[in-house]
């Protein structure tokens, strides 16, 4: 029992996964006049990681706000683009009477 909560770490592709591998072209940041400025950083999946790596000599860091995509069967893009025209409908008629009134 003393033996079960012991852990064995083993020289494996397990912890070769977990090490992080330099990237190709790093992200590298110049403040000019206030304002953060990058450079570098093409390719790779997550940008975000990398500035905020640049960051923190600052102090600062960046949120990703990402979108999430999805793909919609083809059965409901129907519903999807008579509810888009719906939404332009009301825009466009409130844009009419503000306008009207102005």
């Amino acid at each position: 029992m003393a033996n079960a909560n012991k852990k064995i770490i083993s020289k494996g592709k397990a912890t070769e996964e977990k090490e992080k591998k330099p990237s190709k072209s790093p992200v590298t940041v110049e403040v000019v006049d206030g304002v953060f400025v990058f450079h570098g950083g093409k390719g790779g999946h997550n940008i975000t990681e990398r500035k905020n790596k640049a960051l923190e000599p600052y102090g600062k860091c960046i949120y990703n706000y990402g979108l999430l995509l999805e793909l919609i069967p083809g059965d409901q893009t129907s519903r999807i683009n008579q509810n888009i025209g719906n939404c332009r409908y009301v825009h466009n008629n409130y844009l009419a009477e503000r306008i009207k009134c102005y």
